[in-house]
């Protein structure tokens, strides 16, 4: 089991970023899990590391340009190296990640893990700019006070930040991947689309048509019960764009059939 999420100091991203430089952690275990790490921390800290990032696999593959076998290689050895900490989850669901700084550095740092007296000073130490330790929730102090709600490593200008209804949440992308599933299923040489602007759709969906994860895997579901519209809606783009033509042919149904889409009017039909 993983170990309880880790308090972060302000601006961990950062300093963690500059961590992996300074004890050439690319030359050890790779640019590609290098560049997972970042990807990562930075996720840790878009959500002001409050909890672990959750990522489907697919996800890291685009976002890194890389293959599944690439990807659970980089992942491994960032693991074995002591920088990340992972948990895959059970079946159809994200998994879930932080990173670590491997025991073998702390003393390169002006602390000591779970000191009782509050972490080493500062003394000779040669790295005194990395002011951070994987610390537990509950464990003990670092020198200095931390804040409660560490501050984003690269705060936006504030005609950046997202609104509420700009943020793309971590259930958008669970049923852009589950509706992926469900066309590998069917068509198994169908080339894997780019999930994250599949999510982005849903997103839309969600907010702009007032539509709900629940709503929108239930017509897909009818959809695909279909041997004519499962092969025409192929998407949730498609889906959103067809969205109000399917429930008006659905409501041209008898109550009788109103469950099976077998016998909705094709576009051909009158």
């Amino acid at each position: 089991m993983m170990d309880e999420y880790p308090k972060r100091p302000q601006y961990f991203a950062t300093h963690f970023t500059r961590l992996l430089f300074e004890t050439s952690a690319p030359s050890e275990i790779g640019i590609e899990a290098v560049a997972l790490l970042i990807l990562i921390v930075h996720g840790e800290d878009s959500l002001r590391y409050r909890r672990p990032v959750r990522y489907w696999n697919q996800h890291l593959e685009n976002r890194l340009s890389v293959s599944l076998g690439r990807l659970n290689r980089a992942r491994k050895r960032a693991i074995d190296a002591g920088w990340l900490a992972y948990n895959p989850g059970r079946r159809g669901t994200m998994g879930t990640y932080w990173v670590e700084i491997p025991d073998r550095f702390c003393d390169e740092l002006p602390f000591q893990n779970g000191s009782a007296s509050g972490g080493q000073e500062a003394g000779n130490t040669l790295n005194t700019e990395f002011p951070f330790q994987n610390e537990s929730a509950n464990g003990g102090q670092t020198a200095g006070k931390r804040r409660a709600n560490a501050r984003l490593s690269f705060p936006l200008p504030k005609n950046l930040n997202p609104t509420k209804k700009e943020i793309l949440l971590e259930e958008d992308l669970g049923v852009a991947n589950w509706i992926w599933e469900r066309i590998r299923a069917m068509q198994p040489e169908r080339r894997e689309p780019d999930l994250s602007k599949w999510a982005d759709t849903v997103r839309l969906m969600r907010e702009r048509d007032h539509r709900t994860h629940a709503g929108i895997k239930e017509l897909f579901e009818l959809v695909q019960r279909s041997e004519f519209w499962r092969v025409n809606i192929l998407s949730p783009a498609k889906l959103r764009e067809k969205w109000d033509d399917l429930l008006l042919k659905l409501r041209r149904v008898s109550s009788e059939a109103a469950d099976s889409w077998e016998s909705l009017p094709r576009e051909d039909e009158p």
